[in-house]
């Protein structure tokens, strides 16, 4: 067993937790736990007996997991420094229907302290019961007070402080659709100041989140409030600059996180759009003066976020564009597996190295590490895990982390090799195609939701061995749904997905190819095909299922039954369509007989058809 002198009394339970998540209840250790004076984390093995010098109590987890990827040597040192005070991967639940539950928090808890974070963000739009309200996230996945008090009590036991990450006027569609929300809609997405009913919801939202969470400190959104005011703020006030707005808005809310004794911090791109002639948020030409400081309430951090540049340079410019009417800020760099079955991992790496080189050379002390969601999410969560590695090392190196470092400490934050988790990232990466190219295209959520007769990416997929790909690596992700039993259910789903994507990244052009030659014996061989597909993707939509009720809350399933039913039956008109064909029934194929054109669309809505799904509101 393992022994410890001078634990930290608040960090018991975390300890317990930690010990039966790795399954070391058996590994012999006597630890002793020293305070470090200079943020310097130390480690001294002899034998069994081993010395921590920790500069602050969250990175024993770090530490121990160090250790444990060292037990084979008899005597062990290692030092590294904390350079940041702020270490916070974000997770959105709210734009991804997909809120993971209380399970899944707190073993994703155990992995972030296990890499060495000290915080973590909820970030939900309308995800979160507050009393008195309850159309607020009605049949929308959502936490419950109990659940939100339950995982910051959980946190704290690793040293992680739990940040409430809320939206305060744009983001709030899908509560905003609702009838008792209407009358304080400025535009479909955005609340309007001039209704006192907005501040009545907003002060519900900070007394809940204040109930709910020890932490001094919220995010109140505030980002990407385009059009404000011009809609329902217009039709009462009249016109009144969208700057002017902002502030008198800000004041407001800033006035009722004082009354609560928060420290909030907020998006800052308003702040660059409302200096922009173009609405821009990464607009070269603008620049801030000392007048502008006083837009920025006291007390307010600045987050800046920026997920895409792969320069350094690019990062400290705007760093310093933001210290001229800030002295408080926080950057927000990506985790990403957002519009996609994967997980971009080469294009989160070039711009996590970039931007976390640019905050330690500007000083910059505090980061979120966001897990976006947009458009539903159809990867696992965990997707993410090697990119957020990648930032927790980041944390302790001041210079770019040793990959092969990172991937030793992966194995031991999660129990699982970096290699199992990098087969996820291969979902978009095909060699020829997006491979090494730092690409966010969604290639995996392209060739899923398409219509197989319709297949609007068919242009750009030809010339390419996806069938090869895949099918390689549907065998890999059937060897890790047996050999990692913690995350066979997430292996199992990727199992399915790659064997699905084997036959329908090329099923559209091999039958556009056949009809065009009027290859009747081919197009029979490829009805037996579309056969297979249609089992294949119903086997699928199981397999999904299965780990998302694992995973997530229940609702925001739903809209993942539509997609699924939409492609199988997809495939369902297709056999159809073509049994007629080669029986006489129809004497063309319209949907075949389209050109295929270049084209790309990161959404749902485009992927699926090239007319709209919905026209109402």
């Amino acid at each position: 067993m393992i022994t410890f002198k001078n634990l930290f009394p608040e960090l018991k339970e975390g300890v317990d937790e930690y010990i039966k998540f790795h399954k070391i209840e058996n590994l012999s250790l006597s630890v002793e736990i020293c305070e470090s004076r200079d943020n310097t984390l130390a480690i001294e093995k002899s034998g069994d007996a081993v010395k921590l010098t920790l500069p602050r109590p969250f990175t024993l987890f770090r530490a121990l997991t160090i250790v444990r990827c060292h037990l084979d040597e008899d005597v062990f040192t290692y030092s590294e420094k904390l350079l940041f005070d702020m270490g916070c991967p974000m997770f959105d639940g709210s734009q991804a229907s997909s809120l993971m539950n209380l399970d899944t928090l707190k073993k994703m808890t155990v992995i972030l302290a296990s890499m060495g974070f000290n915080s973590m963000m909820l970030y939900f739009e309308d995800c979160y019961e507050i009393e008195g309200e309850p159309y607020f996230g009605n049949m929308r996945p959502r936490y419950k007070k109990a659940e939100l008090k339950e995982i910051d009590r959980y946190a704290a036991s690793f040293g992680i402080e739990v940040i409430p990450c809320i939206q305060t006027l744009a983001h709030m569609t899908e509560a905003l659709k609702r009838k008792p929300y209407k009358a304080i809609a400025d535009r479909e997405n955005i609340m309007s100041p001039a209704e006192e009913g907005t501040y009545a919801l907003i002060e519900k939202m900070l007394q809940t989140t204040k109930e709910c969470f020890k932490s001094s400190r919220i995010h109140i959104g505030m980002d990407e409030a385009w059009g404000l005011g011009t809609g329902g703020y217009l039709k009462k006030m009249g016109y009144h600059h969208p700057t002017e707005i902002m502030a008198e808005h800000l004041k407001k809310v800033s006035e009722l996180c004082k009354k609560y004794s928060y420290k909030p911090m907020m998006w800052c791109d308003m702040f660059f759009r409302a200096k922009s002639k173009t609405d821009d948020y990464f607009d070269e030409a603008v620049t801030f003066t000392e007048e502008d400081r006083l837009s920025v309430p006291d007390g307010m951090a600045l987050v800046y976020w920026d997920y895409y540049k792969t320069d350094s340079a690019h990062y400290e410019k705007y760093i310093d564009k933001l210290s001229i009417i800030s002295d408080n800020i926080i950057f927000a760099g990506c985790a990403r597996n957002v519009r996609t079955f994967g997980n971009h991992f080469d294009l989160g790496k070039v711009t996590t190295d970039a931007a976390m080189t640019a905050l330690k050379k500007k000083g910059i002390r505090e980061f979120l590490a966001t897990v976006w969601g947009d458009d539903h999410r159809e990867s696992t969560t965990f997707a993410v895990l090697t990119q957020l590695q990648l930032f927790a090392e980041h944390m302790y190196s001041d210079i770019t982390p040793d990959i092969d470092m990172a991937k030793l400490h992966f194995g031991a934050s999660t129990d699982v090799p970096w290699e199992a988790f990098s087969d996820i990232d291969a979902i978009d990466s095909v060699p020829g195609y997006t491979e090494g190219k730092n690409s966010p295209m969604p290639i995996s959520k392209m060739i899923m939701w398409q219509n197989v007769l319709m297949g609007l990416f068919d242009f750009d997929l030809r010339n390419k061995d996806f069938y090869a790909h895949y099918n390689a690596l549907k065998d890999k992700f059937l060897a890790s749904t047996e050999k990692f039993p913690e995350f066979a259910h997430i292996f199992k789903f990727y199992y399915h997905v790659a064997n699905v994507l084997k036959n329908k990244a090329e099923i559209g052009l091999k039958l556009k190819d056949a009809y065009d030659a009027k290859d009747n014996e081919k197009l029979s061989e490829l009805l037996g095909t579309l056969k297979e597909l249609f089992d294949d993707m119903s086997s699928l939509r199981l397999a999904h299922r299965d780990y998302f009720y694992t995973e997530y809350k229940p609702i925001g399933w739903e809209v993942l039954d539509i997609r699924y039913g939409g492609a199988i039956m997809g495939i369902d008109t297709a056999i159809k369509r073509v049994t007629d064909y080669l029986e006489g029934k129809t004497d063309s194929i319209e949907e075949l007989s389209e050109e295929r054109l270049p084209d790309w669309f990161i959404n749902y809505k485009n992927i699926s058809t090239a007319s709209g799904i919905s026209t109402g509101v």
